[in-house]
């Protein structure tokens, strides 16, 4: 019965493993560190006051007429510096800033339109740096520059999937004991809650990894990737033996809410039955 149980164990990790390996294609290689985003908010200003420079003085000191009417270019031009000092003023590990940076998207959005429009005109160049700069920022907040209509621009910073992370390692001990309460001398649960077990391992070790590389300012994508395969087989096991595993379910559903957070904040897919855990 004890080699069964552990052949079952070994099939169960390497299917999890698999199907790891076979989404990767799908899902972002990246996420930003808040460190990363306070640089990017850093080289918007740079690249934009170097625009400003470059621009034909007559331009500045002109009114541009729009499709919204007249623009009076140097105001326009300091509104847009001034939502950049904001934006570098509010941003903060505990706070994203997302309200701002879709402010400056949007005030930038005309002014890309513009220069796009007119490649000859002096400062074009200088534009198309301060543009690729904005198109990361939009990126690092699950939205496209400029914008399209109804745009939900959000960004969880360091510090939310740090807690995000504690917290599923609390609720997975917390599920572990649940685990073993529920199967106690009963050899036929003995099995699936092996296989169980092991998921909820590799589960609390890729949060605790996650922590640590969030923490130290590097990417951790992997772990979000494995953290994510691992609740969704947990959810799908547990729901596969509901009647059994009923106590073990609710304990999960704390760890399962964490575990959509996480996601959330990497752009990744959780499965049915997880999203029904929280």
């Amino acid at each position: 019965m004890r080699t069964l149980i552990n052949m079952l164990v070994v099939i169960v990790a390497i299917c999890t493993a698999s199907a790891v390996a076979a989404t990767d294609a799908s899902e972002p290689l990246r996420r930003a560190t808040d460190g990363q985003i306070e640089r990017l908010i850093d080289a918007v200003a740079r690249d934009t006051s170097a625009f400003r420079k470059a621009l034909p003085a007559d331009l500045k000191r002109g009114i541009v007429r729009g499709p919204k009417g007249e623009v009076d270019v140097e105001h326009y031009l300091d509104d847009l510096a001034e939502d950049i000092k904001k934006l570098q003023q509010r941003f903060k590990p505990d706070y994203s800033a997302s309200a701002d940076v879709m402010d400056l998207l949007n005030r930038a959005a005309p002014l890309h339109n513009f220069m796009r429009a007119r490649p000859e005109m002096k400062g074009a160049n200088e534009w198309d740096v301060v543009a690729r700069d904005l198109v990361a920022l939009a990126a690092d907040y699950g939205v496209t520059f400029p914008l399209v209509p109804d745009a939900v621009v959000r960004r969880m910073g360091d510090r939310e999937i740090k807690l995000a992370a504690e917290s599923v390692v609390e609720a997975v001990g917390k599920t572990q004991k649940a685990l073993k309460s529920a199967v106690g001398k009963n050899a036929a649960l003995q099995a699936p809650a092996a296989a169980i077990a092991v998921n909820l391992d590799e589960l609390a070790k890729a949060a605790k990894d996650l922590r640590s590389r969030i923490n130290s300012g590097k990417p951790a994508t992997a772990e979000a990737r494995i953290i994510v395969a691992r609740a969704d087989a947990i959810s799908s096991a547990l729901t596969e033996r509901a009647a059994e595993f009923g106590a073990v379910r609710m304990q999960w559903d704390a760890a399962a809410g964490s575990t959509a957070t996480i996601a959330q904040a990497f752009g990744l897919t959780i499965a049915a039955a997880t999203a029904e855990a929280r």
